[in-house]
């Protein structure tokens, strides 16, 4: 618990950092200092930066792939995609810092390929043991590339409608995924 607290305090210190810094101009000694914890601390969970902002990319991907459920009253997919837009929106200061290092890329890729390892668990399972037209794995990497995809254009056009508006589109445009 106390290692997990460690790990999440020093998360949270470089995202502040990040409103403030470019991430390339942000250091181990910024992130403990700004955490409160030692670099002996750091270096117990972390090789380095790069190693702990991989990691809770990754950790925030899976997470998200797993908020993707099938509804059947509504008999669809369903998935938290207002919560991750205004997450963005929100950590905007961060991803403009990241940007300016080029990990970006990183971000959509790691997100992307998490979304749709949780996307597709959930696929298999509302599928059954039914032959498919469409592999379950197709299924949700098409999916996750259209949340990354309406995402990215969201960003990129500086948030031309709300979140719970960008939600409602996504959610009509996989509609009829199966």
């Amino acid at each position: 618990m106390r290692a997990r607290r460690s790990r999440d305090d020093l998360a949270w210190a470089l995202v502040a950092l990040m409103h403030d810094r470019a991430y390339d101009d942000i250091t181990v000694q910024d992130i403990c200092e700004r955490a409160n914890v030692g670099r002996s601390t750091f270096y117990a969970h972390f090789q380095d930066k790069d190693e702990m902002f991989v990691r809770h990319v990754v950790l925030f991907g899976e997470w998200m792939g797993r908020q993707f459920g099938w509804n059947g009253a509504a008999n669809r997919y369903q998935f938290g995609f207002e919560f991750l837009a205004n997450h963005v929106r929100d950590m905007r200061p961060v991803f403009d810092s990241l940007a300016k290092c080029g990990k970006i890329d990183l971000i959509v890729k790691v997100w992307r390929n998490n979304f749709a390892a949780g996307f597709e668990r959930t696929i298999v399972s509302v599928r059954g043991d039914e032959p498919q037209p469409v592999p379950a794995a197709l299924v949700a990497q098409h999916i996750a590339g259209a949340a990354m995809t309406l995402l990215i254009w969201w960003v990129d056009h500086h948030y031309p409608m709300e979140a719970r508006e960008l939600d409602a589109h996504f959610h009509r445009l996989i509609a009829n995924v199966r």
